[in-house]
């Protein structure tokens, strides 16, 4: 499932998106990340995604099937509503 897909799956339509950087800042995000989710965790506020850029997603997982191998190149998703 794509970003795309979980903000459908969740009915948000004009999401706010914030991605973790490496210093554990939240960054937000001004268009949908190409990425691939891994996992999500969603509360009544916001959802909490664990992503893959797409083009690592495909290059780990032709290597590999274990989410486990995926979870180094992950970055952690906050979504939420306006």
């Amino acid at each position: 499932m794509n970003v795309k897909d979980l903000l459908r799956r969740y009915s948000i339509d004009e999401p706010i998106i914030y991605a973790k950087n490496l210093h554990g800042q939240w960054i937000k995000l001004e268009q949908l990340p190409p990425y691939t989710i891994l996992e999500v965790e969603a509360t009544e506020e916001a959802i909490e995604a664990l992503a893959i850029d797409a083009y690592m997603a495909l290059t780990v997982c032709r290597e590999t099937s274990s989410l486990e191998d995926a979870r180094p190149y992950a970055v952690r998703l906050h979504i939420k509503a306006k």
